[in-house]
């Protein structure tokens, strides 16, 4: 949106009537909500167990790391690979007890009674059962797992902890459950940062099998290594004044503005 479209909205909104402000309001409150319930942090959490050497761990795992995290930003998904970490095997072991599943990789859980297991599963059966979350429409049975019930400061093993745009690498831990929540779910890392000491290094790519992704930044702090892409972490998010509009907010205005003309006519 334009300055001279900000300027042509506010004049417009200024001679409008009171009646017609408080509709526009609630219309532009409804569009900012939208956006803001679409910016918030991990609600849900997901355990993934596969290895690099399983063949259709592969595949399934560059979904959920590039795929399903980018369409579900409320999704955490903690990731136990098990090749050459028998730690994580041992996490593995009492998840799949806990659960009550047999032993198969590649596997996610995603709460009682919603573990799937292999690729096909993964690929094409978790993406519904979040959309109907997001409809208010839980599955008849079973519950998903709440990320605010999680504390990752206490996790077993050697996990990685994806959300949207960044990851977690656990190292050597240390980090309190507060910090740790904060870097996964802050809109901008520098904030969360600030206070800690930390280390900044070349992001090191992370293998899934024969493949690598591989991030645009990354620091060590307090036992854990953090990387993340630019589009996750607005520049100016504590330099502004104002907030402006997001795109789906000057939409609104814009579509608000329009319909009140139309109705003045």
């Amino acid at each position: 949106m334009q300055t001279g479209d900000f300027l042509s909205l506010f004049g417009y909104l200024h001679s409008m009537k009171r009646t017609q402000w408080c509709g526009v309001l609630l219309l532009l409150m409804c569009c900012t909500g939208i956006t803001a319930a679409q910016a918030d942090g991990g609600e849900y959490c997901a355990f993934l167990f596969s290895s690099n050497g399983c063949g259709s761990c592969e595949p399934a795992d560059m979904y959920v790391f590039t795929n399903l995290t980018q369409q579900y930003p409320e999704l955490v998904v903690v990731d136990y690979e098990l090749s050459g970490h028998s730690e994580n095997s041992v996490v593995y072991g009492k998840s799949s007890q806990e659960y009550g599943v047999r032993k198969s990789v590649p596997m996610v859980i995603l709460g009682d009674n919603l573990t799937f297991l292999g690729k096909g599963a993964i690929v094409n059966d978790i993406a519904p059962v979040l959309d109907a979350q997001r409809n208010g429409t839980p599955p008849a049975s079973g519950s998903l797992l709440r990320f605010e019930t999680l504390d990752p400061s206490s996790l077993e093993g050697s996990p990685k902890i994806w959300r949207a745009n960044r990851v977690l690498i656990f190292e050597e831990g240390g980090a309190d459950a507060v910090f740790l929540k904060n870097l996964i779910n802050t809109p901008n890392i520098n904030t969360t940062l600030s206070g800690h000491t930390y280390e900044t290094i070349s992001p090191p790519p992370i293998r899934v099998g024969k493949q690598n992704i591989t991030f645009e930044h990354a620091v060590r702090v307090e036992g854990w290594v953090v990387q993340w892409n630019d589009v996750d972490m607005p520049a100016d998010a504590n330099n502004s004044v104002a907030t402006p509009l997001s795109v789906g907010g000057a939409f609104c205005a814009m579509a608000a503005v329009a319909v009140m003309r139309k109705q003045g006519k």
